[in-house]
């Protein structure tokens, strides 16, 4: 599972059902901007300052996005970027083993 640790600046999201893209990540929140306008024609856009410990529960990876802007996605399982053919499948990269590396280091990060 993703971790906050995953959030980078740029990363393709979703939060309320809206297209989004994160503008900042801190210790203590993040910020996102959506990508279309709050209206049709108007100039006002959506933008969340979400708290650190609501992230994982408010904030959905936008894989597709990524995978057609980038080529790449982030394993949903370990959190390493990688570039498969498609998004049906990843190719290997060691997910177990991050996974269980991941598991050991205190706070999971």
């Amino acid at each position: 599972m993703l971790q906050l640790s995953d959030f980078r600046e740029g990363l393709p999201v979703i939060i309320e059902g809206r297209e989004a893209d994160i503008l900042y990540v801190g210790e203590m929140c993040i910020i996102a901007e959506s990508l279309r306008p709050i209206e049709p024609g108007e100039s006002r856009y959506a933008s969340w300052t979400i708290e650190a410990a609501q992230v994982l529960s408010r904030v959905v990876y936008d894989a597709e996005r990524d995978f057609v802007v980038r080529g790449s996605v982030l394993c949903h399982d370990c959190g390493s970027r990688v570039c498969p053919e498609t998004l049906a499948s990843l190719p290997p990269h060691g997910c177990i083993e991050k996974q269980r590396a991941r598991a050991e280091v205190p706070g999971g990060a």
